[in-house]
């Protein structure tokens, strides 16, 4: 039983470094969205300058 104990209160010890990394993943991937989009941007503009 006590291991279990022990368990759940290392679980509850990490749960602030866990929410706090998912909080960060969540922002660098819309960060990432973002600068995909950008990215996307410039290269439809850098083809269209080619082309023309």
């Amino acid at each position: 039983m006590s291991g279990v104990l022990m368990e759940y209160r290392e679980a509850f010890r990490m749960y602030p470094i866990y929410k706090d990394f998912q909080e960060k993943a969540r922002s660098d991937e819309s960060q990432t969205k973002k600068l995909n989009e950008e990215n996307n941007e410039f290269d439809k503009l850098l083809k269209e300058i080619i082309h023309n």
